[in-house]
């Protein structure tokens, strides 16, 4: 039997991994690049046991199983697989294109008005509004013309994966996404929309 205060462990622990998996970047950036691997592993070893306990509390529980019982396994395989599969497949990739993109045109705009913080020299950190629309909190910004107010290309990760990442990637002038943009090799480059691609990163 699930007890509430189990349940509110469950919760804390599932809440604590996935603002570990956004933050490590920022976690990273303000002490050690180290701490993100370190950040990485301890979330793996989070939802690991939190799976493990899951699939125990539906074994124990299986000749009387309920729909409660079958619960903290679907949360955990629907939050697992929005750590693995989800963010680096094309349906994951459109579902989050849809979702962010007014969010990701008002950081272009915003980009192009001066409006957002430089944290290095192609890097701009995104207000606390626009979180969800880059995986590390920054945006990447190329432009061919160094030192004017013109941007050419924003890169926006869907995800940053340990082997693979994902990113949505904004073209001012509609040009294609090619190997050495942002200083990256993608691959399976589609077009979204005008101005709007989604890639892959290897």
């Amino acid at each position: 039997m699930i007890d509430l205060k189990k349940s509110i462990y469950f919760c804390i622990l599932l809440f604590i991994s996935i603002v570990l998996d956004w933050e490590k970047w920022n976690i990273g950036d303000r002490t050690s690049i180290l701490m993100i691997n370190f950040i990485q592993l301890f979330v793996v070893i989070i939802l690991a046991i939190l799976f493990i306990w899951s699939v125990i509390i539906l074994v124990e529980n299986f000749k009387k199983l309920k729909l409660r019982m079958v619960f903290p396994l679907i949360v955990m395989l629907f939050v697992i697989g929005s750590f693995t599969f989800l963010p680096v497949c094309d349906a994951g990739m459109k579902i989050n294109y849809i979702f962010n993109n007014s969010a990701r045109e008002n950081v272009v705009d915003m980009l192009n008005r001066g409006e957002l913080g430089q944290v290095d020299m192609n890097e701009f950190a995104l207000p606390a509004v626009y979180r969800l629309t880059s995986h590390p909190g920054i945006i990447f910004v190329e432009s061919e013309e160094l030192y004017t107010q013109r941007v050419d290309k924003v890169l926006f990760y869907v995800h940053c994966g340990w082997r693979k990442s994902s990113a949505i990637v904004y073209s001012s002038d509609d040009s294609y996404i090619k190997d050495g943009d942002f200083g990256r090799m993608y691959l399976n480059v589609k077009k979204l929309k005008t101005n709007w691609y989604c890639c892959y990163i290897d």
